[in-house]
């Protein structure tokens, strides 16, 4: 389907502006029409509640080594290879530093972007370490534990865990407030010991088929709080959240999931959230976790012969008859003492800032309680972008941008692949034919080896020279890096199991490799196989010597807003842009393919608020009541309403809910009354001590109650 995102975008918001019309039932005639235009309902892109459209482009990552060479090199179990999709060849650059850091026992903060496949970073070291443990048959006991701000988020790594883990007879749960307490009350199916990975995939897709909504758990699941608090039934993998975590260690029925805990890895998702007064707490909750872990529990004894006290720290609970490990000698200091056998790993997209890398460090130190020095900070590494020379400016369109764009959006779509539309608005776009069979005008090799590093850092051997194949959450989603505005909840998780589409490493219009898979992608011929037109190579060669999309990628080097980049591409071409000429471009350039791999990848980001608390005053001298969409808009400049001359706006202090109008103007309310009672309907506004006039009525939360 054809989708114009910028006008997705406002039909989206202008759907969402329709809402909080009707949310607000007025009796008086005349403030819905104050509202009407208060939210710019006939021009959306100028309503107070959106900001945006911001448009990014996002940048493609540096490849890492091949997924068969780690497991070569003893990085990753054998098995692994079985359980990360067939299409995915090989990791990301930052994914392969941080997997080599971690394997090396190494404190690790990964901080890259949403989608950027973080949480592979950690999972596929823990698996590994998990199936070596299966191997040798070690005793039961929690691996690692993951912890996460939020239960969706645990929930949602769950759901990745059932696919990745069924078959592979590692144990896994997650202890969150909503866990049932026994086996009984666990409600889905259960499939029995010894079921595949495909029996597992096969019954969910039949529950999905038939619509019930019934969880389906592999055999390795343990799903409720009474096994894993059993004798040898507690998970490898456990998942969890702070305020579950600090109860665990707290609570004595609950000692027992820890009994002989290993704890090689402990991860905090999303650790940007653990600052302030909850950061102490947790960092506190940390070195409690590693001194419980390494005593190696509690079977629930509760006798003195059960405590052993040690200087300078607190009684610690002993299992009967176990003895407790030697702690480190070495001078480190008393945070250090459990560093050496638990990994501690945090990810974020916010954290790491490349030009002050020891912020970064020192807080993952102080977080921990390790020395800064052992603390490796993982960030984005990018494949380095070059354009065909020379390079010319297209010539103004010779039609209405608008139509054009539009044109090109249906373009695109080419659901015959025969190339004809996207043809014929290039001619209109470009002022030329686009060439048949054209290619990126430079060697391909000979840009590798000049332009394999970025920002001083070496690019490390990819490997057999095969095509990438950047993952998606079995890896990683392609091609997303940080030129997206960083905000709100961060990770797009995408199904597990999804295989991601090629691309390559290399640069702008030059990628090595021979293109994989069939040659239908998406329903449609895949460009290059036979029988289908070969326009997005010959797309991919025109826009890559085009100085006008040269410009808009650099540009978009960060997220800019879509109403500043005409004037500023003007002013590198020489000629006036519009915003739908710009858009044409983008579009085009997202369908121009070489060997697999998009031009551009443009994003489009809007945000959207809602209505913190409505005002209405009657300033002197209006016709009728005036409203305002927030206390703070009151004391600004008023804009003239139709059919009213512009006056200056009261100034009056906002005051709490309320359900009645206020007195006369310097008068006070009646004194008989209790203000903050149901009685007295709430408290009155006071005028404004400069002017001594006016008056206002602040409505919050519950909407406009009287009106």
């Amino acid at each position: 389907m054809a989708l114009n995102p910028i006008a997705y975008t406002e039909k989206v918001v202008r759907s969402f502006l329709r809402y909080q019309l009707t949310a607000y039932p007025f009796a008086d005639p005349r403030l819905p029409a104050q509202m009407r235009a208060l939210l710019s309902l006939d021009r959306t892109r100028r309503s107070p509640l959106l900001k945006g459209p911001y448009l990014s482009l996002s940048r493609p990552f540096r490849q890492g080594a091949p997924i068969d060479a780690l497991i070569a090199g003893n990085l990753l179990h054998p098995h692994l290879r079985e359980r990360i999709p067939k299409g995915i060849t090989h990791l990301y650059g930052h994914q392969e530093r941080a997997i080599r850091a971690i394997a090396a026992g190494r404190t690790t903060l990964v901080s890259t972007g949403t989608g950027s496949g973080k949480t592979e970073c950690f999972l596929y070291p823990i698996v590994s370490r998990c199936l070596h443990l299966r191997d040798e048959a070690a005793p039961p006991g929690i691996s690692a534990v993951i912890v996460y701000p939020m239960n969706a988020l645990a929930e949602d790594q769950l759901m990745r865990l059932r696919s990745l883990l069924a078959g592979t007879g590692i144990p896994f749960g997650i202890y969150v407030g909503k866990t049932p307490e026994g086996e009984a009350e666990v409600a889905g199916v259960r499939l029995p010991a010894g079921s595949s990975r495909a029996d597992y995939e096969a019954r969910l897709a039949r529950a999905r088929r038939d619509g019930k909504g019934e969880t389906v758990y592999p055999p390795e699941e343990v799903c409720s709080r009474e096994a894993m608090r059993s004798a040898g039934r507690q998970p490898r993998i456990l998942l969890t959240n702070v305020k579950q975590l600090e109860l665990l260690l707290t609570r004595q029925q609950d000692v027992e999931l820890f009994a002989d805990a290993r704890l090689d890895f402990l991860v905090f998702d999303e650790a940007h959230t653990f600052t302030g007064a909850l950061g102490a707490e947790t960092a506190c909750l940390i070195r409690r976790l590693r001194a419980f872990c390494d005593t190696g529990g509690n079977t629930g004894g509760n006798t003195d012969a059960g405590r052993e006290r040690r200087p300078g720290r607190p009684a610690v609970l002993l299992r009967e008859g176990a003895e407790a490990r030697p702690r480190r000698s070495d001078g480190r200091g008393p945070d250090s003492f459990h560093a050496d056998r638990t990994t501690c790993v945090a990810t974020s997209a916010t954290i790491v800032d490349r030009e002050a890398p020891e912020a970064a460090r020192n807080f993952a130190a102080r977080f921990f309680g390790v020395a800064p020095e052992a603390v490796t900070t993982v960030g984005e590494d990018y494949e380095a972008e070059v354009w065909a020379e020379p390079r010319s400016v297209p010539p103004a369109p010779g039609e209405d941008p608008a139509g054009l764009l539009d044109r090109c959006i249906h373009a695109v779509e080419d659901e015959d692949g025969s190339g004809a539309g996207v043809r014929a608005v290039w001619r209109s776009l470009a002022g030329e034919e686009l060439r048949e069979g054209a290619r990126p005008g430079f060697d391909i090799e000979d840009r590798r080896s000049r332009f394999g590093a970025e920002d001083g850092r070496s690019r490390p051997d990819a490997g057999d020279g095969r095509p990438r194949h950047e993952a998606e959450d079995g890896c990683s989603r392609p091609g997303t890096g940080d030129g997206r505005p960083r905000h709100g909840a961060e990770d797009e998780r995408s199904r597990p199991g999804a295989e991601s589409e090629p691309s390559r490493a290399g640069v702008k219009g030059a990628h090595p490799g021979s293109g994989t898979g069939d040659a239908e992608e998406g329903g449609r011929p895949r460009p290059g196989a036979e029988g289908a037109d070969d326009w997005p190579e010959a797309l991919y060669a025109a826009l890559s010597r085009n100085e006008l999309v040269f410009r808009l990628n650099e540009e978009l080097e960060t997220p800019r807003a879509l109403d500043e980049l005409p004037p500023a591409l003007e002013r590198h071409v020489g000629r006036p842009v519009t915003e739908a000429e710009i858009l044409a471009w983008l579009t085009l350039g997202a369908a121009a393919r070489h060997e697999g791999r998009p031009l551009l990848r443009p994003v489009v980001h809007g945000f959207v608020r809602g209505i913190g608390g409505a005002v209405v005053s009657f300033p002197e001298g209006a016709v009728g009541p005036r409203l305002w969409l927030a206390a703070e808009d009151e004391a600004g400049p008023a804009a003239p309403l139709d059919g009213e001359r512009e006056k200056e706006s009261p100034t009056s202090a906002a005051a709490p809910s309320m359900s009645g109008l206020a007195g006369e103007s310097g008068s006070p309310p009646d004194r008989g009354r209790d203000k903050g009672s149901a009685a007295g309907m709430g408290r009155y506004p006071q005028c404004s001590p400069s002017t001594g006039r006016g008056r206002s009525i602040v409505y919050r939360d519950g909407g406009l109650p009287g009106l």
